[in-house]
């Protein structure tokens, strides 16, 4: 809870699993730091930003919000007040 990640620029192979609350991954921008997996966000006002997600992406919980990342198709989301 109330963690800080920062994912430099490159290429990371794997799955991205956020959860907890209030959150953030920071990468070095869409683009530049590139997850070669899924994306997982759950929890409550988590936030991942500057990074651009190969594999499919699943929101939920509460207020959570993956605005400032570029997600490759299917998205799922579900829960309350979740941006993507």
């Amino acid at each position: 809870n109330h963690g800080r990640v920062r994912l430099g620029e490159g290429t990371y192979a794997g799955n991205l699993v956020v959860g907890g609350n209030h959150c953030l991954v920071e990468g070095a921008g869409r683009g530049k730091t590139i997850i070669e997996g899924s994306l997982s966000l759950s929890g409550n006002h988590n936030k991942v930003r500057g990074v651009s997600v190969r594999g499919p992406s699943r929101i939920s919980g509460n207020h959570n919000d993956a605005s400032g990342a570029e997600l490759a198709p299917p998205i799922e989301l579900s829960g309350n007040h979740n941006r993507n």
